[in-house]
């Protein structure tokens, strides 16, 4: 069975809430940064931005968040929650650098503590 992702390239005006998968780097600018294909105006731009100027990175070391696997954190930016999900390193092939993408497993680890934290959101 297959499963099929798509990004958003804007945040409709009715959201309150936006989730975001980072990995161990905690690079949430970043992780949002890369949801939008809009170029440098577009709303996850913005929204990126506000998120390294108010030092999201720095905060969420504060909170202990590492960005492992179902790691969960919520922000406050702009009016709307941001739910940062970790999804860790992901596993490492002996000898090959670089490789660190989220396993499956780590996926749906991630998803089911997205699923959990969101509930907690309403």
């Amino acid at each position: 069975m297959s499963t099929n992702f798509s990004t958003a390239t804007a945040v409709p005006t009715e959201v309150d809430a936006v989730a975001v998968p980072v990995g161990e780097d905690c690079d949430v600018a970043g992780a949002v940064r890369s949801l939008s294909s809009n170029g440098s105006d577009g709303i996850w731009q913005q929204l990126a931005a506000a998120l390294e100027q108010g030092g999201a990175r720095s905060f969420l070391a504060s909170t202990g968040f590492r960005g492992a696997v179902g790691e969960t954190q919520s922000l406050l930016v702009d009016g709307r929650h941001i739910l940062v999900v970790g999804t860790g390193a992901g596993v490492r092939s002996p000898g090959r650098v670089g490789d660190g993408q989220p396993t499956n497993d780590d996926l749906r680890l991630s998803g089911a503590a997205l699923a959990r934290a969101s509930a907690q959101l309403r």
